[in-house]
């Protein structure tokens, strides 16, 4: 026999909330086993507070998403140019046959080796002795370096640093967001339970199967045991039915 499956998750907590809010007060007008009305305006009183809890966590995610994205996309950009910086600061060595010193300006050993960068934090370091060094390299009288030149990373540092200072605004926003929900899971979980206690009462004197196509009404959600049919369908079979000894053709 299908079990009861209380609600898992923020989402399907609201779907029992709103099915419930919407199909109750028919039932009650019409006298049919329900909910009882003390909680059914339980029910529509605590939607209007956990609701716009609901939709800002949704939104505290989505902007907090965003923040990462734009903080990667400038991430991978800084990235890009502080290589090719370090190649083309090797390759003019080399072309011009300057000594290995010059690279220590720009952050490199003497022996040209690309440093692993591990993190953000260590990417904006070289980025910053990349800046610093040019100009401390054209002051030992060495040409500035070009394609790309150390005036191109100065506007990409900064978006870099701009785009990774969104991040933690949005991290707390998103906790915050967070803590209200969470703190509400409990009485809506009770009055998942109660709409479940009211019409195990009002149903009792129905069949199994009977109560529980009433309660999904209600959005309440019933699981089949392992290998198990579900419930038919109103006016058809259970999904999945053994009767049928063939599959239907695909539809054109």
């Amino acid at each position: 026999m299908p079990t009861y499956q209380s609600a898992r998750s923020d989402a399907s907590r609201l779907s029992v909330l709103d099915t419930t809010a919407s199909v109750a007060p028919g039932d009650i007008a019409d006298s049919k086993p329900s909910i009882t009305q003390n909680t059914l305006t339980k029910v529509v009183a605590f939607i209007a507070i956990f609701r716009p809890l609901y939709n800002a966590l949704s939104g505290a995610l989505t902007g907090r998403m965003k923040e990462v994205r734009e903080r990667e996309a400038a991430r991978l950009l800084l990235d890009t140019y502080v290589r090719d910086f370090w190649e083309v600061l090797k390759r003019r060595a080399h072309r011009l046959e300057q000594p290995a010193e010059v690279l220590g300006y720009y952050g490199l050993p003497s022996d040209g080796t690309i440093p692993v960068i591990s993190n953000f934090d260590q990417l904006l370091g070289f980025a910053d002795n990349i800046v610093k060094g040019d100009a401390d390299a054209v002051n030992a009288g060495y040409p500035p370096m070009a394609n790309p030149s150390a005036a191109e990373i100065v506007p990409i540092l900064a978006d870099a640093r701009a785009q990774a200072a969104d991040i933690p605004p949005a991290d707390r926003n998103y906790d915050d967001a967070q803590a209200a929900v969470q703190a509400q899971r409990p009485a809506a979980d009770l009055l998942i339970e109660d709409i479940h206690g009211d019409l195990v009462s009002s149903l009792r004197r129905d069949d199994a199967p009977s109560q529980r196509r009433v309660m999904r009404s209600y959005g309440l959600v019933f699981v089949p045991l392992r290998g198990e049919l579900p419930d038919p369908e109103p006016g058809g079979s259970a999904t999945g039915s053994a009767t049928s000894g063939t599959t239907p053709p695909p539809s054109a």
